[in-house]
């Protein structure tokens, strides 16, 4: 994995001025953001603090916690992890990850101040024996997180940092373990790639409900080829962590965290992704017309898409030794399912033209409307200077 016991550890320069992106992401992606072309090269003049993994709980109590906090006798290795990440007023952009909730080793909790530590065990062997000796002496190891307490980990961590107006782009995990080789699950527990998915459909509800971004990691890794790209459950080989981080960037893009289209006068409307499996549609219905005036938040028009969906089945089926002893096995297959989209307004604007009528098929990108950010009477698509932010929400149909 790379040295990551010294990654992101570092507070954000509150005097620098520069916006700044949190990345907290798996160690695969980490070594990515720097390649050519990549993270680092498309956001220069922002500053990346890079932080190494972390659970949600961990996550939430670093988020929470005064980055002066002084706790003797604490193992050397574990100091810098005292400073919050996110201790900066200019953070516009957190990606964060299910990762950790689910393949990375649970925490220590320091015994006499209740604070947790997310440590790698892989790596106390590069620690010096004095600081692995007061891990033992004054740390319990924490349980395992089930789903639903990571989600409502990761739920407040959102919840503070939207407060905050930052623009929270959450990563979800690939399914896909190649060592998995389960036949029968009526006697099994859970294993990877069902934790996997369950973390998967809770984080797009909270999605729906946050106005959040989320890095589809399970459909892009398909997309590359998982069996040749996935060597072990929630590690990506360098050509699917660069796709993945492709995918963060883009996310950032919708955002417009770093929009620099403040002085436009007219800017155009274009219909937004939502994911990757959101490509076309139908507009469903525009909610205002041409003079109204705009607020930021407001619902502009709705978006019918049609996306494939992973569904996972479990189904008895005769076992081949005798027609009396069933087993069960898994189906995974896809389907279509509807994806209504709200368009939302990311400022005030004034509608002057709607370029696509209810019922219009259009693809994203397609410009859909021209606005005017003054009492501009005459404006067309060849005024346009920029694109307007828009933001995509979700409501079930």
């Amino acid at each position: 994995m790379g040295d990551m016991e010294g990654v992101g550890n570092r507070v954000p320069d509150s005097g620098a001025g520069a916006p700044h992106v949190v990345l907290v992401a798996s160690p695969d992606v980490l070594a990515s953001v720097g390649k050519p072309g990549l993270l680092e090269e498309r956001l220069a003049g922002k500053d990346i603090v890079r932080v190494a993994p972390r659970r949600s709980d961990v996550l939430l109590q670093d988020i929470k916690a005064d980055s002066g906090d002084h706790i003797d006798g604490l193992p050397s290795p574990l100091v810098p992890h005292l400073a919050s990440p996110f201790g900066s007023p200019d953070v516009r952009v957190a990606i964060l990850s299910l990762l950790p909730d689910i393949t990375i080793s649970p925490p220590w909790r320091h015994r006499a101040s209740g604070r947790m530590f997310q440590v790698d065990d892989g790596y106390l062997h590069q620690w010096p024996q004095q600081a692995v000796d007061q891990l033992h002496a004054g740390f319990d190891r924490m349980p395992a997180l089930d789903v639903a307490s990571s989600l409502s980990s990761m739920r407040r961590v959102i919840g503070i940092l939207t407060d905050r107006g930052c623009q929270v782009i959450v990563f979800n995990v690939s399914t896909y373990d190649p060592t998995d080789r389960t036949h029968r699950f009526a006697d099994v527990g859970d294993n990877y790639e069902i934790r996997a998915h369950r973390a998967i459909v809770a984080l797009e509800s909270i999605a729906n409900e946050e106005g959040i971004l989320v890095v589809d990691v399970d459909t892009a890794v398909a997309e590359v080829g998982a069996e040749a790209n996935v060597p072990a459950a929630g590690r990506l080989r360098a050509a699917a962590a660069e796709f993945v981080t492709e995918e963060a960037i883009r996310a950032i893009d919708q955002s417009a965290a770093f929009d620099e289209t403040a002085q436009a006068q007219v800017m155009v409307v274009r219909v937004p992704q939502f994911d990757r499996r959101t490509t076309q549609g139908v507009v469903k219905k525009w909610h205002i017309e041409p003079g109204d005036e705009v607020s930021d938040g407001d619902v502009m028009f709705e978006v019918r898409f049609e996306r494939s969906v992973h569904r996972f089945d479990l189904e008895d089926a005769k076992s081949r030794v005798g027609s009396s002893h069933r087993v069960t096995r898994r189906r995974r297959h896809g389907v279509l399912k509807p994806l209504d989209v709200m368009v939302v307004a990311g400022g005030e604007v004034i509608l002057r033209d709607v370029l696509v009528p209810e019922g219009a098929e259009v693809s994203v990108g397609t410009i859909a409307a021209v606005v005017t950010s003054s009492h501009t009477e005459h404006a067309s698509v060849s005024d346009a200077t920029a694109d307007f932010r828009v933001g995509a929400r979700v409501f079930e149909s």
